[in-house]
């Protein structure tokens, strides 16, 4: 229906021009002493029709097929009225516009079907039938009237089957094309559902390969953090120094999971040693700030808090010991034993959103094996003490006093001195006799608790040496000041009165045999020797006395 439509503004439009022309007409016929009523009657008509049609089309007044059928109908039957019009200019005229308006017609209506050909054949020749019929009524035995209808007649035929035939092949090429623009609108639609489909197809696959790259990011963390551990407990088995471990730790997290900086504080209660370590990709060096916010209670909070902490959106005003570094993740993990805090592990990243349930999941494993780590460390140092100490006294043992003055002699530097006391409790094998064995233990404690007091005082060493023997050394004293140390010592001891069985009180005195290396011993064996000699010179000089080596000594013995 819009198609007809469209063409009813043509064909006013062209009414509009044959409505002109019909006025030109009337005006020449009247100046021309003609006949004036039939142009004009003519002209009423067209316009009455044109308008009428004009209005229909302008209010949309419900225009139906049937609406335009009849309008063209009663056109052609106006052009045909006029083709036996005995003016030749009329004539031809409406010849034209018959033809014009029959084949409009045609084409407009688009016939498919043989009926509507028939149907619409007969529509438009029955104007010109009605309008043959009277003419032949006019003059029944006019040859030339009758040849005109039959060459007029033979023409709307061959122009009919023309038209027909035209649309037809035109309506054949606009299916045809029809088929296959509609044949490319599926297949076009059919490819934008596979764009649309491929599009999600791709979407798909780039979610998972980011998926994909997610897990293997998160398969080579934990496959990191997985072998730090497994070299973290191969070297639990053989480190025992706890500086040592807790260096290994700080390189492990920094190579494990790439954090900008490890601090690592323990504190060994059985040895009541402090350990610090701090290690990082910065250029700067803050071990000793570290060291000062521990010992300062910046660290309290944490410490006292018992349980890992973490931000992973750090407020650099929140955390006073953040210095001369950025950090965008924050991870601290107390070291706890048995309910009891002993150290904090501290891990940083410049990055936010850098650590996850996962990463406290790791550093909770790592604090597992420092908490093994730290244990055998001190079963270790317990075994190592048990095994350098004298089971009685606690003091160091004959052997390791001697590793002791070795050790001490090594680290003399120049005009240093070592001093060396050689004591030995007198008359000691009558204590036995007398009050039994028993009490000569007490008796041996009592001396090594002083002796080992004494000795502390000076940053020096004590040890048993054997028996009822004992030594202290002594180093970088020279040898008056350790004659005034020990002889502090020597009273002391002789001072001590040790009761037995509530009753008897018991008094100890000790022979003490002092020397020095280099000034007057000049190896280890030299100066034991010597030590020795000068305490047994106190024995043979009446006992109880503190007998200073010198070279003339030697010749008295």
């Amino acid at each position: 229906m819009d198609r007809i439509l469209q063409y009813e503004h043509k064909i006013l439009k062209r009414h509009t021009l044959v409505i002109m022309i019909l006025l030109f007409y009337a005006f020449y016929a009247y100046f021309d002493q003609r006949e004036l009523v039939t142009p004009i009657f003519s002209i009423v008509i067209f316009v009455i029709i044109t308008a009428s049609r004009f209005v229909l089309m302008k209010i949309n007044y419900g225009f139906q097929l049937v609406i335009y059928k009849v309008a063209n109908i009663v056109y052609m039957t106006f052009y045909a009225y006029y083709i036996y019009d005995d003016r030749l200019l009329v004539q031809g005229l409406s010849i034209l516009l018959f033809f014009i308006n029959f084949i409009e017609f045609i084409i407009i209506l688009e016939p498919e079907a043989p009926s509507e050909k028939i149907s619409l054949l007969w529509m438009g020749l029955l104007p010109l039938m009605i309008s043959s019929i009277i003419n032949l009524m006019r003059s029944i035995l006019n040859i030339e009237i009758i040849i005109y209808m039959g060459v007029l007649w033979a023409m709307l035929y061959h122009t009919l089957n023309f038209v027909t035939y035209y649309i037809y092949e035109q309506k054949k090429i606009y299916l045809n094309l029809n088929s296959e623009i509609q044949k490319n609108k599926i297949e076009n639609e059919s490819l934008e559902i596979e764009k649309i489909n491929y599009k999600k197809l791709h979407h798909v696959l780039l979610s998972q390969k980011q998926e994909i790259e997610k897990k293997n990011i998160e398969l080579n963390r934990v496959s990191s953090e997985m072998y730090t551990q497994s070299e973290l407990l191969r070297y639990i088995s053989s480190v025992l120094d706890i500086d040592e471990l807790i260096g290994l730790v700080a390189d492990s997290i920094i190579g494990a999971i790439g954090v900008d900086t490890c601090m690592l504080y323990v504190f060994d209660e059985g040895t009541n040693e402090k350990f610090y370590k701090v290690n990082t990709v910065i250029e700067y060096d803050f071990l000793e700030s570290f060291k000062s916010d521990v010992e300062s209670g910046v660290y309290n909070r944490f410490y006292n808090m018992g349980k890992p902490y973490m931000d992973s959106n750090v407020d650099m005003q929140e955390y006073p010991f953040i210095q001369h570094r950025e950090v965008g993740s924050i991870i601290i993990v107390p070291l706890v034993k048995s309910d009891n805090v002993y150290g904090l592990l501290i891990a940083e990243h410049h990055t936010k959103d850098m650590f996850d349930h996962n990463s406290m999941n790791f550093f909770k494993s790592i604090i597992s094996q420092i908490n093994i780590a730290i244990n055998n460390a001190n079963l270790y140092s317990k075994m190592e003490e048990i095994a350098m100490r004298d089971g009685l006294t606690g003091l160091y043992n004959r052997g390791h006093i001697q590793s002791i003055i070795i050790e001490a002699i090594d680290h003399l530097e120049n005009d240093e001195v070592l001093s060396l006391a050689l004591l030995d409790i007198d008359w000691f094998k009558k204590v036995n006799d007398t009050y039994g064995h028993l009490f000569g233990d007490e008796v041996i404690k009592a001396v090594s608790s002083i002796i080992q007091r004494i000795a502390h005082e000076h940053n020096g060493h004590a040890g048993r040496y054997g028996g009822e023997e004992f030594l202290v050394v002594l180093p970088k004293k020279k040898l008056h000041d350790a004659e005034v140390i020990i002889a502090d010592l020597h009273e002391e001891i002789k001072a001590l009165e040790i009761i037995y069985k509530e009753t008897t009180k018991v008094k100890i005195n000790v022979s003490i045999g002092l020397s020095a290396l280099p000034t007057v011993a000049k190896n280890v064996e030299s100066l034991l020797h010597r030590a020795d000699n000068a305490m047994y010179y106190s024995k043979n000089h009446g006992r109880g006395k503190l007998i200073i080596d010198h070279d003339s000594l030697l010749d008295t013995l």
